[in-house]
């Protein structure tokens, strides 16, 4: 179920007896909820996102900027046939050692594997040609700060109350009221188990937060 970002700043507004966003402005409030889904989305693997980039030529790739855990890379030498893509197999350090061992790198037209190494994603073999539009990859992440409160975002109905919770901290802590902040901060921490679990359960009715077709980010910029 989507969630509306207005939703959050005026129930939040109520909740710290500013109904009227007087003291804590809309704005205020929209940057703490996007702080708070910030939050809980690095937390938790709950919006995933799916973008397409170029397939470079003997280059590793990079990790996406917002990213916090790579589930998947397609690829294909034929992009513009949307059915010739397919999925690589995540390898080991071992398997990547020895596919490389005396300094040689395996060259193909498209890599079958890929490994999520410290700082790049490796793959092999290598292109030897670049791909325009050669590869899809899929990861959870943080999403880009959004703007307009009329916003909903692809998130889990059951997170409603935990991000609420957050931006009222937030909102607490910029009206000055530390010690509130502080011990409702400490009650939303006690609920990370809870929500873990929920996340996990795959009995809860919950939809995968995939960026919708009008939000892909372009990633150009993996190689």
């Amino acid at each position: 179920m989507a969630l509306n970002l207005q939703w959050f700043i005026d129930r939040a507004a109520r909740r710290i007896g500013d109904p009227s966003k007087t003291r804590i402005t809309q704005d205020e409030l929209l940057e703490h909820v996007n702080l708070s889904i910030g939050d809980v989305c690095s937390k938790y693997d709950i919006f995933e996102v799916e973008d397409d980039f170029d397939l470079p030529a003997g280059k590793e790739l990079s990790y996406p900027l917002e990213s916090t855990r790579l589930s998947g890379i397609e690829v294909s030498a034929t992009p513009d046939n949307q059915d010739s893509f397919v999925t690589l197999r995540e390898g080991y350090q071992d398997e990547y050692r020895r596919a490389t061992q005396g300094g040689t790198y395996p060259v193909g037209d498209v890599p079958e594997f890929y490994l999520a190494a410290q700082g790049s994603i490796r793959i092999w073999p290598k292109p030897s040609v670049a791909i325009i539009n050669g590869g899809i990859i899929r990861y959870f992440g943080v999403p880009e700060y959004i703007t307009d409160a009329n916003t909903t975002m692809p998130l889990p109905e059951f997170l409603r109350s935990y991000i609420l919770e957050r931006v009222v901290i937030y909102a607490l802590e910029a009206d000055d009221r530390d010690a509130q902040a502080r011990g409702r901060e400490v009650k939303w921490l006690e609920r990370e188990n809870e929500i873990r679990d929920l996340i996990e359960d795959r009995s809860v009715d919950r939809q995968t937060a995939l960026r919708p077709e009008s939000q892909r980010r372009g990633n150009r910029g993996h190689a």
